[in-house]
């Protein structure tokens, strides 16, 4: 019986051996690679000569011993289907660097698609895999190298390159605009590397996941529409670049600490409408040399730093050519851990504009926001404004909450209920520096100017410092400001799959009401929401108590409806509605709560323990821990003055430590690193 199945085995290999058809050398006539003859195994490099067309059958596989090549001088058409694809991959190991590529140089046919993208002629790759190329003899390969040469490749995978997936080469001074769209790129050491001089390079609804890097280019390049997960890093740019609509979630570098940023561009920039999720070191870096740099409507949320303390957005200009101005817009920066959110330097001459910038319940062992100007004196002549943004609800354990230096215009901002830093403006600049920074006409969520000069660091308090000006203040958020959070936001379990939410009334003058939100949290929306008008409270039917639920303030000038894809709230980033407020879990009755002096925690941040000692033990009964999502994740009963409790099995990020007693309840907010 054993020998029986031997030789059946032994028949079946063999069958199989004698199936694959092996190929070698030059391709000098039309030849078709058919799935009955499949597969093919390339034992020798293979020339598809010029004038020549090789077409590959969908559901063929093409097999690659070590080191060899396919080099198109002629026409490649391998056009596979959604539900039978063309493999290119390795003969031996499954290994990155397991044989050569495929080369398309210029004598290569360059595709030619009608205008509904429809395949008319020339190379192309579509619904292939392409896969553990990059190495011929010892010599570092990108697995699918265009010399010169416009291929068409959409709607493929490229994995496992021990290079580049593709290299674009295209050193041109046409406006010719290039597309590759629909593509997966994982596993690679690059995704895309690319080189052009006028030539614009289209990257468009690709994903590039679990790559040291998915995109490095000195070439002008749209991105739009993209998902980057998992990457060391996602972009390295080095000339303009318009990235716009993608989401960049769970990516963080190799190297953390070492000012190795998962998004880095070195030219003129415009960097609109992306999401910012989940990442877990320095996220971008935008050092613009040449043109303008502008950071708008972006969502930057739920990023925690996993080493040290990290930067969430850098940005950098030593030009001072004055032809390089920023404009930093509507952006929301909200629930993000150890990172700084906001660090700018600019040159002189620079201009700046930060507008309608909402930033919101963010903790930070560093400043939370720090503009400078890196060349201030007598020639500096240039504004930077900083109108009409929202700072609200932030932790920093840093003395000092904001850092401003240069020439700035300070006008309608509003600052308040953030902590514990003892000021919230720090001048930077030197005491002869004129203009003085006036800080008179903002919201600081005090009542007298001597208030105020209480929690302002300037030359009063240290010499080197300059001199601030607050004759008069705002004593209530500007009407010009984007929508403010509602603020205590509470939910009660009713039973029967009934949740209550209540909060309290937002300040705004213009106030047109509020809306829920519910079930399944992903992606910075939610699967359903409902207008609860001006009321306070709102019954949820269908939901549990451990829902993730949010609450968002609307004002008169927001349009039902008004949301395009994804993550894109227009009303959100246009500042007609609130960044979300999360409920926190508390019970039945409660509807408010503060922070409170009748506790402490130590140390903060903490890695495997916190400690909590109450000042009263009669004034509390439990403690719990609750996360921003409003989630219990535990409860302790006190028993004791000090009481120590175990984090280390919890993720990183902020969480609430929630008491309850005799006294009502009261939080704190504490990080685990």
């Amino acid at each position: 019986m054993k020998k029986l199945s031997f030789l059946l085995l032994f028949s079946i290999i063999t069958a199989f051996s004698l199936s694959a058809t092996n190929v070698s050398g030059p391709i000098t006539s039309n030849t078709l690679w058919s799935v009955a003859n499949s597969p093919y195994v390339v034992t020798g490099n293979i020339l598809v000569m010029e004038g020549v067309t090789l077409t590959i059958q969908p559901g063929v596989e093409v097999r690659f011993d070590a080191s060899k090549a396919l080099q198109v001088n002629g026409t490649l058409i391998a056009m596979g289907t959604a539900a039978d694809s063309i493999r290119f991959t390795s003969n031996t190991t499954q290994t990155p660097g397991a044989w050569g590529n495929i080369y398309f140089p210029n004598t290569s046919t360059d595709v030619v698609f009608d205008d509904a993208g429809n395949y008319l002629s020339g190379c192309i790759l579509e619904y292939c895999i392409v896969e553990y190329g990059g190495n011929i003899e010892g010599t570092n390969a990108n697995m699918l190298r265009l010399d010169d040469a416009l291929p068409g490749i959409r709607n493929c995978a490229i994995k496992n390159a021990a290079n580049a997936g593709i290299e674009i080469h295209y050193p041109h001074y046409d406006t010719l605009n290039y597309n590759l769209s629909n593509n997966c790129f994982r596993h690679c050491k690059l995704g895309i590397t690319a080189l052009s001089y006028l030539s614009w390079i289209y990257i468009t609804n690709s994903s590039f996941i679990q790559n040291e890097c998915g995109i490095d280019a000195n070439a002008l390049m749209k991105i739009d529409n993209n998902l980057f997960s998992g990457n060391s890093q996602a972009l390295s740019m080095d000339s303009r670049s318009v990235i716009t609509n993608n989401e960049f979630s769970d990516n963080e570098t190799m190297n953390p600490g070492s000012s190795n940023f998962i998004i880095s561009v070195r030219d003129e920039v415009d960097f609109t409408n992306n999401l910012c999720q989940r990442n877990g070191s320095d996220l971008i870096y935008c050092f613009f040399m040449d043109g303008m740099g502008i950071i708008k409507s972006n969502i930057f949320t739920d990023n925690v730093c996993t080493s040290g303390s990290g930067s969430l957005i850098s940005v950098f200009n030593d030009n001072d050519n004055g032809y390089c101005p920023l404009f930093f817009e509507n952006n929301i920066i909200t629930n993000n851990s150890r990172f700084k959110p906001l660090e700018v330097r600019l040159a002189m001459n620079v201009p700046a504009t930060f507008t309608s910038n909402v930033i919101t319940n963010n903790f930070t062992t560093a400043d939370l926001l720090n503009v400078n100007n890196l060349f201030t004196g007598a020639l500096d002549t240039t504004l930077i404004t900083f109108k009409d943004n929202i700072i609200t609800q932030n932790f920093s354990t840093s003395d000092v909450l904001t850092t401003f230096k240069g020439k700035i215009a300070l006008n309608q901002n509003s600052f308040y209920d953030n902590g514990p830093s003892a000021f919230i403006l720090k001048n930077n600049n030197s005491p002869a520096f004129q203009p003085y920074l006036d800080v008179s006409n903002n919201y600081w969520g005090v009542e007298t100017v001597e208030e105020l000069s209480e929690i302002i660091y300037d030359f009063f308090d240290d010499a080197n410092l300059g001199i601030t000006l607050h004759d008069s203040i705002l004593l209530a958020p500007p009407a010009s400001n984007p929508v403010l959070p509602p603020a205590n936001v509470g939910k009660t379990d009713l039973g029967n799959n009934r949740v209550q939410l209540s909060w309290l009334a937002n300040s705004d003058a213009d106030i047109k009401g509020y809306n829920v939100y519910w079930g399944n949290y992903t992606g910075f929306t939610f699967e359903h929401m409902a207008d609860a008008g001006l009321n306070t409270n709102f019954i949820i039917d269908g939901a549990s108590v451990d829902d993730t639920i949010a609450v968002t303030a609307y004002d008169n000038d927001y349009i039902s409806g008004n949301k395009t894809k994804k993550w894109l709230n227009e009303n959100m980033l246009n500042g007609h509605e609130s960044a979300y407020s999360f409920e926190l879990h508390f019970p039945l009755g409660i509807k408010e709560i503060k922070e409170t002096a009748d506790f402490s925690i130590y140390p903060v941040p903490a890695c495997e323990k916190i400690t909590i000692e109450l000042k009263n033990l009669n004034d509390y009964s439990s403690l719990s821990i609750v996360n921003i999502q409003g989630q219990s994740l535990k409860t302790i009963h006190l028993t004791n003055s000090k009481t120590e409790v175990a984090i280390e099995e919890l993720t990183r990020g902020m969480y609430f430590v929630v008491l309850s007693g005799s006294k009502g309840i009261s939080m704190k907010k504490v990080i685990r690193m």
